[in-house]
This record gives structure tokens, C-alpha cells and sequence, in this order.
């Protein structure tokens, strides 16, 4: 099915609004080199990119040119997705969780939902709060 969730090249900003920024496969449009763009269904695709509290995406590996390419052919540090990361982020952050407390939390927000999905931005968490992950 062509929309169906499972197909992340879909999933992406779905419905344009006037004015604001376009990213992802919107931004992208037609073009598409194997070897410029990481893509989603790769399934190491999360690892080659890291990820910043401020919400901002870097490439794992500084001279990564398929991950810095990508991150610019799709836009991914426009203003509009670093605030959303970093609005998923924040709680995560807040000083009066403990480890233990965080863990948990972490580890929650990493399962799957009730219809088989991540949370938004699962793996920004997994990346900043891998060494509490069981």
C-alpha cells in the first residue's frame, strides 16, 4: 500500500502548508543518487548519523559525505525539525529525574505502540540515551 506507515519515504511531512520550509522527500523532489543519499530503508541507516541535545543532526563519522548530503538534501536541520527534537528531548533532560527514574523512562518511550509505532524521534532518544538502554 502506498500509504501505509511502514513506508517511511511517505511518512514525511505529508501535508504542506504555505510558507513553511520544505524537507525531506518534499525538498529532495525527484532527485536521488544511491550513492549520495542514505536511505530509510537501509536498515544501519540510524548509524550514521549522531545527534545533538539542541536538536541538531551531524553525521556519525565527520567525513561521512552520504550522511552530510543527506542531511542537507532533505533538510534535516531546518529550524522547524531541530524544535521538534529538541521538544522531544527536553523531558528527558529534566533534573529531577533520576537514573533509575530515566531509565525507565527512556526504555518506554522506545517500545512500540499499541499500533506497532515509534514514538516521534525514537531514535534521536536512543542515540543521547544509549547507555541506558536494556
Amino acid at each position: 500500500m502506498v500509504l501505509d506507515y511502514a513506508n517511511l519515504l511517505c511518512s514525511c511531512q505529508a501535508n504542506l502548508r504555505t510558507g513553511e520550509p520544505r524537507h525531506c522527500g518534499n525538498l529532495k523532489d525527484n532527485w536521488f543518487d544511491e550513492n549520495l543519499l542514505i536511505s530509510p530503508l537501509n536498515p544501519d541507516c540510524e548509524s550514521h548519523f549522531a545527534f545533538n541535545n539542541d536538536g541538531t543532526i551531524k553525521p556519525a563519522q565527520e567525513d561521512d559525505q552520504k550522511a552530510i548530503n543527506t542531511i542537507e538534501k532533505l533538510g534535516l536541520n531546518l529550524n522547524k525539525l531541530k524544535a521538534l527534537r529538541k521538544a522531544a528531548i527536553d523531558p528527558f533532560l529534566d533534573e529531577e529525574i533520576d537514573n533509575a527514574q530515566l531509565q525507565v523512562f527512556v526504555n518506554g518511550y522506545l517500545c512500540l505502540d499499541d499500533q506497532q509505532r515509534y514514538k516521534p524521534f525514537w531514535t534521536t532518544i536512543k542515540y543521547l540515551f544509549s547507555d541506558l538502554i536494556e
